[in-house]
């Protein structure tokens, strides 16, 4: 467990250029390719002692930013990540249908599945689209960026 905390610790240099990739991006009205995202965590590969550390890490670190950007009530910021269906992966899912859900259902006057696994690959592209809408319209309302800092305008 102590390994795991310093690991985390190692990553907290990275928040600053995970808000900056999550704002720019929604600022453009863009996507996040996974590839991107590891990236900018590659250098601190080497430090951890296998790929499911440092793949946590990755992930405390990217849910941890977007929850300072916003509640998961509000806009999930990680929505914005992209694989090869466009669509963002697991934790997303989990996050959308526990906290987002009634929001959606109600908006579009759909029902969803109970659950990630029985989500059609259209019904995904669909909520990752209006999820994405969402926080596109949360970083332009509320995150303007002053030189090379992003300040929360409200």
């Amino acid at each position: 467990m102590t390994e795991l905390f310093e690991y985390v610790e190692t990553f907290r240099h990275r928040k600053s250029q995970v808000k900056d990739l999550l704002l720019s991006r929604a600022h453009a009205h863009s996507v996040i390719k996974y590839s991107e995202m590891y990236g900018l965590f590659e250098p601190d590969r080497t430090a951890c002692s296998g790929d499911s550390i440092w793949k946590g890490c990755i992930w405390n670190t990217v849910e941890e930013v977007s929850g300072e950007l916003s509640s998961g009530d509000g806009a999930i910021y990680f929505s914005m990540l992209s694989n090869k269906d466009g669509v963002p992966q697991d934790v997303f899912w989990m996050s959308f249908l526990r906290r987002r859900r009634n929001a959606y259902e109600h908006s579009t006057q759909l029902l969803l599945p109970q659950t990630e696994g029985e989500l059609t690959l259209s019904q995904k592209v669909a909520i990752a689209r209006f999820e994405r809408e969402l926080v596109y319209r949360h970083a332009r309302k509320y995150y303007m960026k002053f030189g090379q800092q992003w300040e929360r305008m409200c």
